[in-house]
């Protein structure tokens, strides 16, 4: 018979052998671990002693019972792959991680039941604050968001409505989608398509299609159904949409505005896959500026808001509410400027 080796398992130190060796009671190690009563100096020297000796790291589910916070913030967003959220997240993070704060991720594949139930969840994972970016902020969810009694910050979209009592970190959609179909027009452009995003998708998706539309109206230029697609936002959208209306209409675009860097970048793909170069034929140009604009060739031509800012700002406004010194509800607008490359023809 083989020898078996016995792994002894070591206790780890708790609060009640911190309270022994320190010879005070538990509640005095929890005031020095939490600050949260007057101890004496001498008792809590003594009691930093012994925990520093035990290296002891209080839990911290069990010091949230007492603290009744948690120091962790729930981020809600309906795609995690797309990199307009990666920079979001980053700008989250930088603050969150100044007042030792971390966060939960949770993908709620842009489906609104999916969303309420991560909102529920997080609220039974008693986290101090949530940082959402929804698709459909509507009544239905509002409602939930006020049920579950939580603080919310809003970003990167629109709730139906604007005094929802949340705070909302955005930019303005429609007039993104506006100065760059106007920035395709003084280009020389007139027949403009739009790759949109979903409609049901109040923000990135319905304003922005609409800031296209009035643009073209403005300009007394008419609009073609057949020039407009609609998906959510991916590369494999920008394909499909550009093929449809390469397909479909005998008379093509001379330029294309997509809603999304991705979708533009799908959109170049099929073109050049397909013998129409870019920008010579047919000028491609996106939104957002994903750090692949700048290195994918042709360079692309886009609006450039700072996805980093939204996320550095709203988790500032949830740190202040979360400390006690939060303002009214507002909505706090973030700017976007006109990137040029090379996607774009000037005709004039």
């Amino acid at each position: 018979m083989k020898n078996v080796k016995r792994v002894t398992r070591v206790r780890a130190v708790t609060i009640i052998d911190i309270a022994k060796q320190a010879g005070v009671s538990v509640s005095t190690v929890s005031r020095v671990i939490n600050d949260s009563k007057k101890v004496s100096d001498s008792l809590r020297q003594r009691v930093c002693e012994v925990i520093e000796k035990n290296n002891f790291r209080p839990n911290s589910i069990a010091q949230g019972l007492v603290t009744k916070t948690t120091h962790i913030v729930g981020i809600v967003l309906p795609d995690i792959s797309n990199p307009v959220f990666y920079t979001l997240i980053k700008g989250i993070d930088a603050v969150l991680s100044q007042y030792e704060y971390t966060f939960i991720l949770c993908e709620s594949q842009g489906k609104s039941s999916k969303e309420a139930e991560l909102l529920q969840l997080l609220r039974d994972r008693k986290i101090d604050g949530i940082i959402f970016a929804g698709v459909t902020v509507d009544e239905k969810l509002i409602a939930t968001m006020n049920d579950i009694h939580i603080p919310i910050v809003l970003v990167c979209q629109d709730p139906e409505r604007l005094d929802c009592g949340f705070d909302v970190v955005n930019i303005d959609n429609i007039k993104l989608a506006y100065d760059a179909t106007q920035f395709l027009i003084q280009s020389g452009h007139e027949r403009i398509a739009m790759l949109s995003g979903p409609l049901y998708d109040l923000g990135s998706g319905r304003k922005r299609f609409e800031g296209y539309c009035k643009a073209l109206e403005d300009a007394n230029i008419p609009f073609y159904e057949n020039y407009v697609k609609f998906g959510p936002f991916l590369f494999e959208d920008g394909v499909r949409g550009m093929k449809q209306i390469f397909e479909e209409n005998r008379k093509l675009p001379t330029a294309v505005l997509a809603a999304s860097d991705l979708m533009a970048i799908g959109a170049i793909d099929f073109l050049i896959s397909n013998g129409v170069e870019v920008p010579e034929q047919i000028s491609v140009m996106g939104m957002t500026d994903i750090p692949m604009s700048a290195i994918y060739r042709p360079a692309l031509t886009t609006m450039k808001f700072d996805a980093y800012e939204v996320g550095n700002t709203a988790s500032h406004i949830l740190m202040e509410i979360l400390n006690g010194n939060g303002s009214s509800p507002a909505y706090h607008e973030i700017d976007f400027k006109l990137i040029r490359r090379n996607s774009v023809k000037i005709k004039v």
